[in-house]
């Protein structure tokens, strides 16, 4: 891919149509500056401060004898001005906003459709609180930076055509000016490319004091948490505010170094009047502009520079996306109200547009749980390592409950991974009802039932949390009986809203058991002809472990079950094992 098709699949085609609107509107933006300095001199004129007739560069030579007239013309500029600034600023703001969302968007999508192995939650929170953040920042200052050195470019070459050695003097200043922010800018990437790392430490650093606070107390090791904490936020705050501080100094010596100029283009004028007084002020203006310009751009580039580095990790992040697996994604696939309030049904009342232009398919109901087919199976991660697995063969029969089980780190959820398509195979196949594992998913998403070892609830009614990604309607009555399938009869007919009972975010209304029981029963709900439940009791106790157990062999022959574990307990009803530990053995 080239490297221009690389940046159009990065920022999006809408977001570069709205920087070649904003790089339009530098160009206009110029040629009004320049119109605007030989209205000075037509008013100089016109005033009766002087007679003499001055010459500009590419003949433009303005004459207005009606000053009302002219001074008409320089104020209908002024607007014109305002307008083109309007439209510079507003490329910036939307060219940005597009490219934000756009990250956001295809970062999912990489969780989503792309991306087959585990998902940091820390490294995914740094991407979209700090990464996508700062990203955006540079998008937003470079968006800004081309209409401005347009501007620029344009306005040096007029000054120069108007007096080359006035310009020569203003170059000089340039290339002091310039050579100085350099430096001060090398100095602001040293300090700041170390903060993309350091922010991802402290937000692991969060994740692992949130999620394992209770641990932390009773090891007592408070202090070395809020220690290593306290030295990552007091180092990412120094850089930063030290890098801020050499950013405002780059962009104000400019704008100071121009007004020593500006009085010494007075005194050299003075003292030579290399040009008429009058084209000497439309020259004065036009330099001024000239500094200012320089002095902005000098401000974006300092605020890309500081945020350059997670600009340059989110491009490689990005760059290692599968562009073909990702769906695409703009703005106009979602039609949104902005000033509609936001639905407040709860969950699963939102109605979503399908995609017309989809190339998935409708999911197919099917009657009678799947045959799984392994033949000649082999996977190892990488060529430097040997095979995890090696030469598997085994069938199961529809309806039927397979268990795999090994130790922690012996191969299970790979091998999980493998049956379910989320990992390519090195050698032979995995045939669900004769299809491949991501095919025998897209078409049949309906029928499958999923449960992991940490129980997925979400804030909302106990319906919601059953009904959870499922399409179709179903009576209270269906789900009574399922909740009194999987042993939550009793505690259900205690709580008197029923399933409008309502849980928070951490369900700290339920026990780990009962979570893990409504995340079966969600499962169940969608009358599943395959089961996968991945290590389901590995945070419960025997007794409870038993209990689930016993739910599910209510549901042999009605669906293909696979059951991963390292506990023997949930597996005691299943129709075949396969032990890692005796693969790995092979």
């Amino acid at each position: 891919m080239s490297f221009a098709k690389k940046v159009s699949t990065f920022t999006g085609t809408r977001s570069l149509k709205w920087l070649v609107i904003g790089m339009s509107s530098g160009l206009i933006l110029a040629g009004i500056e320049i119109i605007f300095s030989g209205y000075i001199m037509v008013i100089i004129r016109a005033l009766g401060l002087t007679d003499q007739a001055v010459q500009m560069p590419f003949g433009l030579n303005i004459e207005v004898n009606d000053l009302t007239k002219g001074l008409l013309v320089l104020a209908l500029l002024g607007v014109l001005r305002a307008v083109m600034f309007l439209f510079s600023g507003l490329s910036a703001v939307v060219s940005n906003e597009l490219f934000a969302s756009r990250l956001k968007l295809l970062c999912m999508n990489n969780i989503l459709y792309a991306n087959s192995s585990f998902t940091s939650l820390a490294s995914t929170n740094s991407m979209f609180a700090e990464t996508f953040g700062k990203t955006a920042l540079f998008f937003h200052s470079f968006a800004h930076i081309l209409p401005l050195t347009i501007q620029m470019v344009c306005i040096f070459t007029f000054l120069f055509l108007t007096s080359v050695t006035y310009t020569l003097i203003g170059l000089v200043y340039l290339v002091f000016a310039a050579t100085v922010v350099f430096f001060i800018q090398k100095k602001i990437q040293v300090m700041v490319a170390p903060l993309p790392g350091i922010n991802s430490e402290l937000h692991s650093s969060v994740v692992r004091i949130v999620k394992n606070w209770f641990l932390i107390k009773i090891l007592g090791i408070e202090n070395t948490e809020s220690g290593r904490f306290k030295e990552l936020q007091v180092n990412y705050t120094t850089r930063n505010i030290f890098a801020n501080v050499l950013s405002l100094l780059s962009v104000n010596l400019p704008s100071a170094l121009g007004i020593i100029l500006v009085v010494i283009f007075l005194l050299f004028h003075k003292q030579n009047h290399l040009i008429e007084n009058a084209l000497f002020l439309s020259y004065l203006y036009l330099f001024m502009r000239f500094v200012q310009l320089l002095g902005q751009i000098s401000n974006f580039f300092g605020i890309a520079n500081i945020h350059y580095p997670h600009f340059k990790l989110a491009w490689e992040f990005f760059g290692q996306i599968p562009k073909e697996k990702v769906k695409p994604y703009t703005l106009a696939n979602n039609r949104v109200r902005i000033f509609s309030p936001t639905p407040t049904g709860g969950l699963g009342t939102d109605k979503v547009e399908a995609d017309s232009k989809s190339s998935i398919t409708a999911p197919k109901d099917i009657s009678k749980p799947p045959i799984l087919k392994i033949e000649s199976l082999g996977f190892k991660y990488d060529e430097t390592n040997p095979h995890l697995i090696k030469d598997v063969n085994f069938t199961v029969d529809g309806g039927m409950q397979l268990a795999i089980v090994g130790e922690s780190g012996s191969g299970k959820s790979t091998l999980l991974a493998l049956l379910m398509g989320m990992l390519k195979p090195a050698a032979g196949s995995v045939k669900i009802d004769g299809l491949g594992p991501s095919q025998y998913l897209l078409e049949h998403s309906k029928s499958i039932g999923y449960v992991g070892p940490d129980p997925f609830l979400v804030e909302g009614s106990l319906r919601e949390n059953l009904l959870y990604g499922n399409s179709i309607s179903i009576e209270d009555k269906k789900i009574e009986e399922i909740l009194d399938k999987v042993g939550l009869s009793s505690w259900y007919h205690e709580k008197p809203q029923g399933l409008a009972f309502q849980l928070s975010e951490a369900a700290s209304e339920l026990s780990t058991g009962q979570k893990q029981r409504v995340s079966i029963a969600r499962a169940i709900l969608r009358d599943p002809t395959l089961l996968i439940l991945d290590e389901i009791s590995a945070n419960l106790d025997v007794q409870t472990e038993d209990n689930i157990a016993d739910a599910i062999r209510q549901f042999k022959g009605n669906s293909t079950t696979i059951i991963v574990s390292h506990r023997p307990g949930i597996i005691k009803y299943a129709d075949q094992i396969i032990n890692m530990r005796s693969l790995a053995k092979r």
